[in-house]
């Protein structure tokens, strides 16, 4: 079991992201369908596509003063704890992110703002200053089938470069392409801070759930994030294709 969960670790940090396929496997009826009466009634538009917001991405804050909700989100934590080394992070805002049918792509972008103290805090965890365990992660669990993220592949660690950085690497890196990862019930996305990433179109009703795995060692700015078209350089909205 350690080699396993040291493996996974290898590769979410090599790749940028890990998927634990069938890792939930208690979905209590009862639970979903408060979620998804919840999320349609209350449920906000969250930034999406280039073009005006189609309004069709949506986030709902789990009632977590629910004791029901509450035990069973306790339950699943338990579960990604022992099987994902998160023992220097912290559960933070559990929601549930819904797409209406027709749901457009968002914007590749990143959870994190490259500031200083970000780009201080992964040199130390990329060079081993600091335990790269302790590197804030986030979490995607899928509870309807066919659930649709976004990826960047081979983006790791370029939201922290400079643009004369990002200039070389678009002279020797294979082009950078979109890759849409498919989840099912159950199966559960662990991805870094720095990986690009964007919510997929859908082209039926999906429910999800997402939360922050904040660390100690760095300030995370809520609602707050980093669009490469938006906020990106040159080079970086060169390197990754809308």
């Amino acid at each position: 079991m350690v080699i396993y969960i040291r493996s996974m670790s290898k590769i979410l940090h090599r790749h940028g992201y890990v998927i634990y396929r069938g890792l939930v496997d208690s979905f209590p009826d009862d639970i979903l369908a408060s979620l998804r009466r919840r999320a349609n009634d209350k449920a906000e538009p969250i930034f999406n596509n280039v073009a005006a917001n189609d309004n069709r991405r949506k986030q709902l804050d789990l009632p977590l003063c629910n004791p029901k909700i509450k035990e069973w989100i306790d339950s699943v934590e338990y579960v990604l704890r022992d099987t994902h080394p998160l023992q220097h992070l912290a559960f933070r805002n559990w929601v549930a992110l819904q797409s209406l049918p027709g749901c457009k792509s968002q914007q590749p972008h990143s959870d994190y703002v490259p500031n200083a103290e970000f780009l201080e805090k992964m040199s130390e965890w990329e060079s081993g200053v600091q335990d790269i365990e302790k590197m804030p992660l986030l979490c995607l669990v899928a509870i309807m089938p066919n659930t649709y993220l976004d990826i960047w592949e081979n983006t790791v660690g370029l939201i922290a470069k400079s643009e004369d950085e990002l200039a070389y690497c678009a002279s020797v890196y294979p082009k950078i392409t979109r890759v849409k990862l498919c989840l099912q019930a159950g199966d559960v996305l662990f991805f870094r801070p720095d990986l690009i990433h964007a919510g997929s179109q859908f082209e039926e009703e999906n429910l999800r759930l997402h939360v922050y795995l904040d660390s100690p060692s760095i300030h995370r700015i809520p609602n707050k994030t980093y669009i490469i078209n938006r906020h990106g350089g040159y080079w970086l909205r060169s390197l990754v294709p809308m």
